[in-house]
C-alpha cells in the first residue's frame, strides 16, 4: 500500500499490482510482468526470489529482458545472500545486474520504511553468538547489510535486558525513534513495553535516559553505520546460555537439501522430557516429486547442524511441503508450526528422535566437589556425605 500504490500516486509514476497467489502459481508472472512494462522498480520477499530461480527455464529466460530494472528490492524477512547471488547469476542473461539488489528492512509500525541499502553487503557472524558480539571464524553465517536510514529516525541497539544502548557489532534489540513510528495500537491499552520506552545511558543512574523509543522485537547489530537484522527475540533459540537464531539453523539445512530461500525448515524450541533440559526441534517439508525422508536423511541433518552449531536436534520431523503454513508473504510461521507440532497436527512422513543422554551422576557433575566431601569424611567420621542423592534431591525441588 506505501510503497507501491501510495508511492506512485506521490511521484506520479505508473504501478502494476500482482496477486500474491498468482505469483505462486506461476513465478514466472512476475518476470514477465517486468519485461513486458520495462519496470524500473519491483520487489519480492527472499522466497520470491528463491522459487523464481528455481522454477525459470533455461527457455523462458531467453525470451526475458530485465535491463530496465534498476531497484529489485528484497526485504519482510531475513534476506539470505545465497539465494541472492544465485538469482544475480540466473538472471545475468537476462540483463539483471546484481547491483540493481535493494536490502531493505521496515515494517507496519515504522509506516513500512526503516532502513535500505543499494547492493549487497554482508558480514559474519558468529553462529555460536559468543558474548553476544559479532565474530568472525569458521564457524559463521553471513547476514546481509539492510543500510542505513535516510531520515531523522534514530536505530539504536540495547540490551533487551538492562535498557542499555550497546556499542558497534554487539548484538541486541533494535529500538527505533523517529517522525514514522507509530505511538502505539489502536484500543491497546498494554504498550508501555513496546512504545516511549527509554534507554539508560548509565546503569547507575537511573535519570540519565533517552526516551520515545519504540522496541521493534528484531536483534540485530551496527557496524560502519549499516544494520544487520538476525532474527526475532522470541523465536531466538536458548541452550545452556547459548543464543541460537532459528534462521541460522534453517539456511543451514536448507543448503545441504539444496532448498534454499524454499521456507520449507522450520527450527523451535522444545524440551526434553526425561532430562527437562532445553533443546530445539525441526520440522522439513518435502515436496512430492522428492519425498526421501528417512533415517539416513536425518542422520545426515544432525551431522550437518552439529558441525556448524556443536548441537544436534531433539527431533526431525518431515512433513509435505504443502502443510508448512506461512504468512501471505511467504513468511515462514514458526510458533504455529511449533504448536501444529506439539499437537501432532501434521501429516508426519517420517519422524527422528534423539536418545536423551542417561542423566549424569552427581559425582560426575560435580567431581571436585565429591573428592572434597570424601577428604572430610575421612577426617571426621561424625559427617556423611551422599552426593549422589543429594543432587537428586536437588534436581527435584
Amino acid at each position: 500500500l506505501i510503497g507501491s500504490i501510495l508511492g506512485c500516486v506521490f511521484y506520479g509514476n505508473t504501478s502494476t499490482l500482482m496477486a500474491p497467489k498468482s505469483f505462486v502459481r506461476d513465478p514466472m508472472r512476475w518476470l514477465k510482468a517486468i519485461d513486458m512494462y520495462q519496470a524500473v522498480s519491483s520487489g519480492a520477499p527472499n522466497f520470491g526470489f528463491a522459487l523464481t530461480a528455481e522454477k525459470c527455464s533455461d527457455e523462458e529466460k531467453s525470451l526475458l529482458d530485465l535491463s530496465s530494472w534498476q531497484s529489485a528490492y528484497c526485504g519482510a524477512e531475513q534476506i539470505q545472500y545465497p539465494v541472492l547471488k544465485r538469482f544475480a547469476e540466473s538472471f545475468a542473461s537476462c540483463g539483471f545486474k546484481e547491483n540493481s539488489f535493494v536490502s531493505c528492512y521496515g515494517m507496519a509500525e515504522a509506516t513500512v520504511f526503516v532502513s535500505a541499502r543499494k547492493g549487497l553487503n554482508t558480514k559474519v557472524l558468529d553462529s555460536q553468538m559468543e558474548g553476544d558480539s559479532a565474530c568472525h571464524n569458521s564457524f559463521s553465517t553471513e547476514i546481509v547489510s539492510v543500510g542505513w536510514t535516510s531520515d531523522s529516525t534514530q536505530i539504536r541497539i540495547v540490551d533487551p535486558q538492562t535498557c542499555l544502548e550497546l556499542p558497534s557489532s554487539r548484538i541486541g534489540e533494535i529500538w527505533l525513534k523517529g517522525p514514522g513510528i507509530t505511538k502505539g495500537y489502536k484500543d491497546d491499552s498494554d504498550q508501555a513495553s513496546v512504545f516511549n520506552c527509554s534507554i539508560k545511558q548509565d546503569h547507575r543512574n537511573q535519570e540519565s535516559q533517552e526516551t520515545g523509543f519504540f522496541r521493534s522485537g528484531d536483534m540485530g547489530f551496527v557496524e560502519e553505520k549499516e544494520l544487520y537484522v538476525c532474527g526475532r527475540i522470541k523465536e531466538m533459540i536458548i541452550i545452556r546460555g547459548q543464543n541460537i537464531f532459528p534462521q541460522d539453523i534453517e539456511q543451514r539445512i536448507e543448503g545441504l537439501l539444496n532448498i534454499q530461500g524454499e521456507n520449507l525448515v522450520a527450527a523451535f524450541a522444545v524440551s526434553c522430557a526425561q532430562t527437562h533440559e532445553e533443546g530445539f526441534g525441526v520440522v522439513v517439508g518435502r515436496r512430492a516429486k522428492n519425498l526421501v525422508a528417512n533415517e539416513q536423511l536425518a542422520q545426515e541433518i544432525r551431522q550437518h547442524v552439529a558441525e556448524y552449531f556443536d548441537l544436534s536436534p531433539q527431533t526431525i520431523s518431515f512433513i509435505p511441503a504443502s502443510e508448512i503454513p506461512k504468512t501471505s508473504s511467504g513468511k515462514i510461521q514458526r510458533s504455529l508450526i511449533r504448536s501444529q507440532w506439539l499437537n501432532q497436527e501434521f501429516s508426519s512422513l517420517y519422524e527422528s528422535k534423539l536418545n536423551p543422554p542417561k542423566p549424569a551422576s552427581g559425582s560426575q557433575l560435580y567431581p571436585h566437589l565429591a573428592v572434597a566431601l570424601k577428604k572430610i569424611e575421612n577426617r571426621n567420621t561424625k559427617y556423611r556425605f551422599n552426593i549422589e542423592s543429594d543432587v537428586e534431591w536437588f534436581r527435584t525441588r
